[in-house]
């Protein structure tokens, strides 16, 4: 099976379709006309798939052939940014969103088409492989909470793979354009949201001193998580994001509310600058004469590539003559981390960034961009990952996910 050469001859549909993703992307939990088109795709190559609902679309391609089975796998939905239509560089985008404050200003749009054209040449080819394919389209990746519903799916409907696969596209501009990022160990971190409201005495702005003003509380917080301390070299973060507190210039709020993150590899760190963070909260509520009440969630875990499945992918992406590189662990946070709970898995990057081409803003970015020049490698890695691994004499773990005890510990309820 020639990969590259399938993948190049249907480039033309895989550009196609990314153009068409990126031009009417769709937010968490409302990706409806999304899957529809992606529902037709695999319907006019006759892809047997079925919807998960509030989950995403499963795909199955079985070789007929007894042997394992691989689970690759890409997100669907987009994030609330108003585009720009210039990259870095200041050159014209190919295509820009149509829907007005939605973009897929993290390369979902590229996830989604290249998984669909290598399952649509997948399933063509079954000849090639033993053992069962997988593919899963995941919906609300951005907010971590669609999964769950999957987990749920995978669980009573005793939906087991051997091994799963990822990828997603990056702007690392010290990398080659095309290249492969294959990251051993821990890659993507853990993520903890918290959602915190300060509760003071309100006033008039010329009397402070007839107030208890939750800015006060907030101030002193933020400078004293600074002060938490932490070893040096661990991988681990955290950042306030949104703070809403007030109206009106001379008035003081009886609220504030302020939201953020933590990023972590390690629990038991994160266990620890929670537990820090709440002392805080509770001495300098008590100092302003203040109340609080707070809510800490884990949304994701951290992303663990298996030793084992660096090497299948390092020898499939070798076949392709792709260069590879190690890369850097990130404190970005990915869903695929609850895909690794049922099974050993990789996660790689597709660096599609370009700084000849003015493509270098970072994802999460209203210039984000990609050079559509390498995304036909997406296709041949999930091609060649898959062929490599159900065809080669690799055992790698099946795990047992206890879903309710997930669930009570992350408070979810479905």
């Amino acid at each position: 099976m020639d990969i590259i050469k399938l993948a190049k001859e249907n480039e033309e549909r895989l550009l196609e379709y990314r153009r068409h993703f990126h031009m009417y992307p769709e937010l968490t939990g409302k990706e409806y006309e999304t899957l529809k088109f992606i529902r037709q795709e695999l319907k006019k190559y006759d892809v047997e798939h079925l919807e998960i609902e509030n989950g995403g679309i499963l795909v199955t391609i079985d070789s007929g052939r007894p042997g394992k089975t691989v689970l690759l796998r890409a997100d669907i939905d987009a994030l609330p940014i108003e585009e720009c239509q210039f990259n870095d560089g200041g050159f014209n985008k190919v295509c820009v969103s149509l829907n007005e404050g939605v973009a897929h200003m993290c390369g979902h749009d590229c996830h989604t088409a290249m998984l669909l054209v290598a399952l649509q040449i997948l399933n063509q080819h079954k000849e090639a492989f033993t053992g069962k394919i997988y593919g899963f389209f995941e919906r609300g990746e951005e907010s971590g909470d669609n999964i769950y519903y999957c987990l749920k799916y995978f669980e009573e409907n005793n939906i087991e793979y051997d091994n799963c696969f990822g990828i997603h596209v990056g702007s690392i501009v010290e990398h080659e354009p095309g290249s492969v990022i294959v990251h051993p160990k821990e890659y993507y971190a853990g993520m903890i949201v918290f959602d915190i409201t300060i509760n003071g005495k309100g006033g008039h702005g010329s009397r402070p001193d007839l107030c208890n003003n939750p800015i006060d509380v907030f101030a002193d917080v933020v400078k004293a998580l600074r002060e938490i301390e932490i070893v040096k070299d661990e991988l681990f973060s955290y950042s306030v994001c949104v703070v809403n507190c007030g109206s009106k210039c001379n008035i003081i709020s009886d609220t504030l509310r302020f939201e953020g993150s933590i990023r972590f590899f390690k629990e038991e760190l994160a266990a620890y600058f929670m537990s820090e963070f709440k002392k805080i909260m509770q001495e300098k509520s008590e100092k302003f004469g203040c109340t609080f009440s707070d809510h800490f969630r884990i949304n994701t875990y951290p992303v663990i590539n298996d030793e084992l499945c660096c090497e299948i992918g390092r020898k499939a992406f070798e076949k392709l003559e792709f260069v590879i590189e190690e890369g850097k662990a990130k404190m970005g946070s990915e869903s695929f981390a609850y895909l690794q709970m049922k099974s050993d898995g990789l996660y790689i990057n597709l660096i599609t960034s370009n700084a000849e081409k003015g493509i270098t803003a970072q994802t999460h970015n209203y210039k984000f961009d990609v050079d559509e020049d390498v995304l036909y490698k997406g296709v041949c890695c999930h091609i060649s990952y898959a062929l490599e691994f159900l065809n080669g004499n690799y055992i790698t773990n099946r795990k047992q996910l206890n879903l309710k005890e997930l669930f009570e510990k992350i408070g979810i309820n479905i």
